[in-house]
This record gives C-alpha cells, sequence and structure tokens, in this order.
C-alpha cells in the first residue's frame, strides 16, 4: 500500500485485497510470550483482516524496537495497525504521544473528541500531516457507557433556550468538524449506530461483537463499515475457521 496514501485509503484498499472488513482487536489476557504469540497470531490470521488494533495492555509491556517490529511485519502483509489508546488528555500531551505512536509505524490512533471541539480538530489535522489517520470514539461498546456516552447534556450551540441532546450527538459533531478517518460505535449499541449511519460522517468502526453481545450480520445491516473483532476469534480453538465464518456472513448481508 502506497504511503502516500491517507489511513482512510489505505485500509480501504487493504479491506479490498483481503477481501475483509475485520479489524481484529489482539488483545490477549497477560502472557509472558507475548512477542512471539503476536507474530505467530498475525502470520495465522494475516490473510483474512484488513486491519489490527492493539490496546494499552499489549502496546506497554512491549519495547519500542518490538512494537516497530511487529507492526513492520503486519506492514508486509498489506495490514494496517490502529493503536487503541482513546487518547484523552490535554492537547500537548496528546499530539506528543501520537507523534511517538506513528514514529513506532502506526497507522491511526483511537481518540475521545471529549478533548473538545477545537483539539480534536488540531489533532486531526496532526495526524493526517504525519500520514497517519485519527478514528473517534462516540459511543463505547460496554453497558455503562449509557451513564456517559448517552447522558443528556445542554447542547451549547443553541444559545437562550437550548435544548438537551445524548452527549454523543456533540462528540459525534466534533468528530464531523475535524474530518476525522472514523468514527467508534460499540455494535452493541445498534440505534446509534442506525442513528449515526443515517448522516454518515465518516467509515464507522464498531467493536462489541461477539462475547459482549454484538451481532456482526445485524451491525453489518445498520450501516458499520469495519468490524473491530477480538476475543471470538483468538479465543477460539480454531481462530482462522472462526474468522473465515464470520467474513462469510458478512458477504451474505
Amino acid at each position: 500500500l502506497s504511503s502516500a496514501d491517507g489511513f482512510s485509503a489505505r485500509i480501504w484498499k487493504s479491506s479490498q485485497r483481503k477481501k475483509s472488513n475485520i479489524i481484529l482487536a489482539l488483545d490477549p489476557i497477560r502472557k509472558d510470550d507475548l512477542d512471539k504469540y503476536l507474530t505467530e497470531t498475525i502470520a495465522l490470521l494475516q490473510s483474512r483482516i484488513c486491519a489490527i488494533k492493539f490496546n494499552f495492555h499489549v502496546i506497554i509491556p512491549l519495547a519500542r524496537v518490538e512494537i516497530t517490529k511487529i507492526i513492520q511485519m503486519c506492514h508486509s502483509y498489506g495490514i494496517q495497525v490502529i493503536a487503541d489508546i482513546k487518547l484523552n488528555d490535554i492537547p500537548s500531551t496528546n499530539e506528543l504521544t501520537l507523534e511517538y505512536l506513528i514514529e513506532e509505524g502506526f497507522d491511526a490512533v483511537i481518540a475521545n473528541p471529549i478533548i473538545g471541539r477545537l483539539e480534536i480538530v488540531e489533532l486531526t489535522k496532526k495526524a493526517h500531516s504525519l500520514g497517519g489517520g485519527i478514528l473517534a470514539l462516540v459511543y463505547m461498546s460496554h453497558p455503562g457507557a449509557s451513564q456517559t456516552y448517552g447522558m443528556q447534556v445542554y447542547d451549547e450551540t443553541e444559545g437562550p433556550g437550548r435544548r438537551k441532546v445524548p452527549l454523543y450527538k456533540i462528540l459525534l459533531r466534533y468528530a464531523r468538524e475535524a474530518s476525522v478517518d472514523g468514527i467508534v460505535i460499540g455494535a452493541t449499541k445498534p440505534d446509534i449506530v442506525k442513528d449515526v449511519a443515517s448522516s454518515k460522517p465518516a467509515p464507522i468502526f464498531s467493536p462489541g461483537i461477539g462475547p459482549q453481545g454484538g451481532s456482526i450480520s445485524e451491525a453489518s445491516k445498520y450501516g458499520v463499515d469495519y468490524f473491530i473483532v477480538g476475543r471470538s476469534i483468538i479465543q477460539s480453538a480454531e481462530p482462522l475457521k472462526t474468522l473465515e465464518l464470520l467474513n462469510d456472513s458478512l458477504r451474505k448481508c
């Protein structure tokens, strides 16, 4: 994949080549042989995924040289790599963290637009200037997300007589204004997915499929573009077979 392409173009091209819109959430439980486990799992599944997502508990135990080597391996297979750290700090910290991650080889970073409208706009500009992408976290997949992303808040743009809206609506507006590369919404929130898909400000990336209760076929019908799947695959007795079945179910949608 050409480095001249932005992240959105790179992951789309990868999905076309691999004939898969599945992103592997490669976030195993604690392992002493983590490096070996990651490389073997990637080699096994690389032909049927378009990207891999690494969370904090995978990135933290690995030295910079190790994570860079693993990312280079992913790139050799034509796979994009996403840092799922839900970036959510002051602007200077966010930008420096983003720089480090892209230097290590990550293609995109998941960030929380709750940092503010201007802040997510500037962070996305920074990512694009470095050849990377930003995925905006608009609604998480776990049950408690309704207590925060779904809470009713006053919309500051309404002026006098302003009305209350769910917080995710405001985060979505920030993400749209920033021209982010993707919107992250849990597949466990089908009504939210449908609502966002109706305007489709950016491709929708959905975690929460499988153990958390999200259905990959239902998510596809509701407008999800990329499906983030982890435990269903990596905890399976036959990970590759499970991955093939998930891809088959998407082709039938």
